[in-house]
């Protein structure tokens, strides 16, 4: 599954919008309402300043992609709150329209709902479609040693992750986050992955951190990546010029070698 934490905001008609006229308070009859003003048109992993303003001072905000099935940011920073107006960051890394759900609560409790929808677009977007591991530290050798040397079950159990930068939601800085783990290929398997259809879409100007185990069941997994470092860059700034079919991640100490397959946008 692809882990995001990714989003962006919208309205199609002006370059700078505003939410929906519908907020939504509690049923105490409060007149504690939020506005919620943001760019309107972007691309992948642009990040957008959200700006929330209220008419009275906003104690705790909540953010949700999924209308508060899940909840993805729940905060109250200060004993003071956060005024009457703040500013939430998001990007999202895959196209089409996206809502998301601010909650604002105010020194008394009462709450006020607003959504704010975009519609993303790739932009200068790359996109991964395969991965394929040529070599690592012990390729064809013994990963699980209950097994004979002649067990094919020795081999190792592959999977890899990908780590991406994200734009924090209360502050405009990124950080690596994980973004897309693998389906395991049991005892080395043909070492391709095709993820052509897992949309890994992502700025060129950002880079990927890789890494990749030996998956032993129940959530552990040896590290073929033999780190510290325990993840290793690949960076696509250099090729956005020539846009070739493919890059390789090569890391001579650990004996890796990993081919990405991309696609450039026209």
């Amino acid at each position: 599954m692809k882990e995001t934490i990714l989003v962006t905001m919208f309205v199609i008609l002006s370059a700078c919008s505003s939410s929906d006229d519908s907020n939504k308070p509690n049923d105490n009859n409060s007149n504690f309402l939020i506005e919620l003003t943001g760019k309107a048109t972007n691309v992948i992993d642009e990040t957008i300043a959200v700006d929330i303003k209220g008419n009275e001072n906003i104690m705790t905000l909540q953010a949700s992609l999924d209308d508060f099935q899940t909840t993805l940011l729940d905060r109250t920073i200060t004993p003071l709150g956060f005024g009457s107006s703040t500013t939430l960051y998001f990007s999202f890394d895959n196209v089409g329209e996206k809502t998301i759900y601010i909650k604002a609560i105010n020194n008394k409790g009462d709450e006020t709902l607003k959504s704010f929808t975009t519609n993303v677009t790739r932009g200068g977007a790359v996109k991964i479609n395969s991965v394929k591991v040529i070599s690592f530290s012990n390729i064809n050798g013994t990963w699980d040693s209950e097994f004979s040397n002649n067990d094919v079950n020795r081999l190792a159990d592959l999977l890899f992750n990908l780590q991406k930068p994200e734009v924090g939601i209360t502050e405009n800085t990124f950080g690596f986050q994980n973004w897309f783990k693998s389906e395991i290929k049991e005892n080395q398997g043909d070492l391709t992955w095709d993820v052509s259809s897992e949309n890994l879409y992502l700025d060129p100007q950002f880079s990927l951190r890789f890494s990749m185990g030996d998956d032993d069941g129940g959530g552990i997994a040896q590290d073929i990546m033999l780190g510290p470092p325990f993840e290793r860059e690949i960076t696509f700034q250099e090729h956005i010029g020539s846009k070739p079919n493919t890059i390789t991640l090569k890391v001579d100490d650990i004996d890796l070698e990993v081919q990405f397959a991309l696609e450039w946008p026209n």
